[in-house]
């Protein structure tokens, strides 16, 4: 090929690739659907441009997504997440508390698809907005797997809390009935005594006081006054004088009776 040959490819290359790079931006900027949205994020079908405007289209939209956004934005969020949906363990790296992961959630718990629910109760992250979706729920499709949740010994700090904070304003909304009360009743009367993480400890305060039971009045009572029934009650890794500062301190602003976070969340206007 000849120089001046050579030298003409190049300038039409030079002309052609700016060319398609403008095409590709004029692509982007234009409004994407729900059903483009929901191929985009399942199973990984979108390039990450694609995916970041169809998350950032489900969280624009919220509860007025159609079915076919929401189911897609929940399994890309398992995927996400990487939970083991029989067990509800983080499983292939544990947590991935990344930005995406985040919005993925908050896309989730926005969207209020009971779909949704295990991997809100099972997911090992905290959220504002994840405790106020299982209460709007209500009590019949949330109250028994978020109890157990909450009660479970075993349970990551995180799942334990976002629960113990559903039931909270589950409690606060007179939407418990008198059997399922009892029960939660018990659920708090374990976490109050040890060995408890701080945070949970922290949340079970709140959640026992909301519930207006004497017995455990007087236990919030003693917690905040008597600093050897802290020690038994948190975990040996919590022992420092920060934690038992911080349980007593958090004790005694559940007995002042002002709102505590995390604060219930409104829900969005549905479709």
């Amino acid at each position: 090929m000849s120089k001046a040959r050579a030298g003409a490819v190049v300038a039409a290359w030079a002309l052609v690739v700016p060319v398609a790079a403008a095409a590709q931006e004029r692509e982007w900027s234009g409004p994407i659907t729900e059903s483009a949205a929901a191929r985009a994020l399942m199973d990984n079908g979108g390039t990450r441009q694609e995916r970041e405007r169809a998350l950032a289209l489900a969280l624009d939209l919220g509860p007025r997504a159609g079915p076919e956004l929401k189911a897609a934005v929940i399994e890309a969020a398992w995927a996400e997440w990487r939970v083991d949906r029989g067990t509800g363990a983080a499983i292939v790296g544990g947590l991935q508390a990344s930005e995406t992961g985040l919005d993925y959630m908050q896309a989730v718990a926005e969207g209020r698809d009971p779909r949704g629910i295990p991997l809100l109760i099972a997911a090992p992250v905290g959220s504002r907005a994840i405790p106020s979706a299982l209460a709007d729920f209500g009590p019949a499709l949330t109250f028994a797997p978020v109890l157990a949740a909450a009660a479970d010994p075993e349970g990551h700090r995180y799942i334990v809390t976002k629960c113990l904070t559903a039931l909270r304003f589950m409690v606060e909304e007179g939407a418990l009935s008198p059997r399922q009360l009892a029960r939660v009743r018990q659920a708090v009367r374990e976490r109050l005594h040890g060995p408890q993480d701080y945070s949970i400890v922290a949340h079970a305060l709140r959640l026992g006081f909301a519930l207006g039971d004497s017995e455990l009045r007087r236990r919030i009572e003693e917690l905040a006054t008597d600093r050897a029934a802290v020690e038994e009650i948190l975990d040996s890794s919590y022992s420092d004088t920060y934690h038992l500062n911080y349980v007593q301190e958090q004790a005694r602003a559940a007995l002042s009776g002002d709102p505590l976070p995390p604060y219930r969340l409104p829900p969005r206007p549905p479709r």
